[in-house]
């Protein structure tokens, strides 16, 4: 005796019984189908959700090289600041220029020190999530893969087959039953 239990995620609609009470089945044949739908429409919606997750690494591949174009510029505004800076302290040294005007570029070039190393932290981040990946593959396709893997496998198992030769005895299963209620 062995006791048929569906392989489904939820409860699900009993649409059809293919065989009847004391019928004999070969294995592999189909015995109950439920509603396909729910899972048709899960499938659907991850095989959209995989496209796009394809589609972000190719924008996480662009972020990577924007954020490590940043760094040159940062770098360069850096290096001018450093400049004006020392300009502005010998000039107000000779009392040529203001103190003002030094200070200003002093605490400039600590906001573009503070910039580069913004950038270099950007650009470390956006390679880090553009290379994350598992057997190499990006960790959100391959995430998507395995639900879209797993919601093929729900939709496969909305028919029940015999898994031996036998005999149907105590069928209690009638279209319309959903089959958490089935026993």
């Amino acid at each position: 005796t062995i006791q048929l239990i569906p392989r489904l995620s939820e409860p699900t609609l009993v649409t059809a019984v293919l065989v009847g009470e004391n019928q004999p089945v070969k294995k592999g044949q189909p015995i109950f189908q439920f509603d396909r739908r729910p899972y048709e429409f899960k499938v659907k919606k991850l095989e959209a959700e995989l496209a796009a997750a394809k589609q972000n690494v190719l924008v996480l591949k662009a972020d990577v090289e924007v954020t490590a174009a940043s760094i040159p510029k940062t770098q360069s505004d850096l290096a001018y600041a450093k400049i004006e800076s020392q300009r502005y302290q010998k000039l107000a040294e000779d009392q040529s220029g203001s103190e003002q005007d030094a200070q200003k570029w002093a605490t400039q070039v600590s906001v573009d020190e503070a910039n580069v190393k913004v950038a270099i932290a950007q650009a470390e981040l956006a390679r880090l999530k553009y290379e994350s990946e598992i057997d190499g593959v990006n960790t959100t396709v391959a995430n998507v893969q395995a639900e879209l893997d797993q919601a093929r496998y729900y939709l496969d198992n909305t028919t029940l087959v015999a898994p031996e030769d036998g005999r149907i005895v105590n069928l209690q299963v009638r279209p319309g039953m959903v089959a958490g209620e089935i026993r």
